[in-house]
């Protein structure tokens, strides 16, 4: 009787040092995994909209006041442009070069609508509205000095800044500002665009063909550059201008010119007076 009785006090002491199941314990591991992804999402959404978090420390234009009313006026004036805006940029950049100002000028404003942080857009910007002198330009005076201004701060060694500034100066009637801007011999085209303008009557035959140089397409460059070369008595060099113009892709102005020159070819007298860029006309 005692064997049976050790027989039987054996399976009562191994079930007592199991540990009791555990109650309701996939609620628990549930709840445990949502809270883990919960933190998890948090985290990320942190990390998103934080700039800090995300290693986007960088300073950008729309951070000021200033750019950020400018941006906001561009996205007010074009609303539902599709873009993309490297799209404007090139069409914006094509115009330049055919002389097509009020054209880049559209452009450039629908591309800072969608991308506002383009600092060659902006610069591009100050220029047109220089270079096309009316009252309803997208940017001011005071506004384009204030572009130059938050660029010259987030990237002191933009190589257009110094032209920039010489449009800015020629606008407000500084000519000799504008011309030290870019010194003699100039190397981009809207420097020497700018000289060209900013010399009127004094400029020369060299002054029109190196503009021709990078931009052979630019219609108003292409005419007045043939004109110079007819009041220098160059006719047989105006005709080679005006055919490589046209060549290029100049408009349709610049054809007609070249159609004229038979009736147009006597050189134009010294003492009649040479005509300026903007004489000939209207050059945004």
């Amino acid at each position: 009787m005692s064997e049976s009785s050790d027989q039987g006090r054996t399976p009562v002491t191994r079930q007592r040092m199991r540990p009791p199941p555990i109650k309701n314990g996939w609620p628990l591991i549930v709840l445990a995994v949502s809270i883990v992804i919960f933190m998890a999402l948090t985290l990320w959404w942190t990390s998103w909209w934080t700039p800090g978090w995300r290693g986007d420390t960088e300073a950008k234009l729309t951070d000021t006041e200033v750019m950020h009313k400018l941006a906001t006026r561009m996205r007010i004036q074009w609303p539902q442009v599709p873009g993309p805006p490297t799209v404007y940029q090139q069409q914006a950049e094509k115009a330049v070069r055919t002389g097509d100002s009020i054209r880049a000028h559209q452009r450039t404003t629908m591309s800072l609508a969608l991308d506002p942080e383009d600092m060659d857009g902006w610069i591009r910007l100050v220029i047109l509205g220089a270079r096309l002198e009316a009252p309803d330009a997208a940017l001011s005076v005071e506004e384009s000095a204030a572009v130059l201004l938050e660029v010259s701060k987030l990237h002191p060694e933009h190589p257009e800044l110094p032209v920039a500034m010489g449009w800015i100066a020629l606008r407000k009637g500084e000519t000799e500002r504008a011309l030290s801007s870019v010194g003699t011999q100039p190397r981009g085209l809207e420097a020497r665009l700018l000289r060209l303008r900013a010399l009127g009557a004094q400029a020369t035959l060299t002054d029109g063909e190196a503009v021709l140089e990078i931009a052979p397409a630019h219609g108003a460059v292409c005419r007045w550059t043939a004109k110079r070369a007819l009041e220098d008595g160059l006719e047989r060099r105006a005709r080679a201008i005006l055919v490589h113009c046209i060549k290029s892709g100049a408009d349709a102005e610049t054809g007609e010119m070249l159609a004229r020159l038979p009736s147009d070819a006597p050189a134009v007298p010294a003492e009649n007076g040479g005509e300026t860029l903007d004489s000939i006309t209207s050059v945004p």
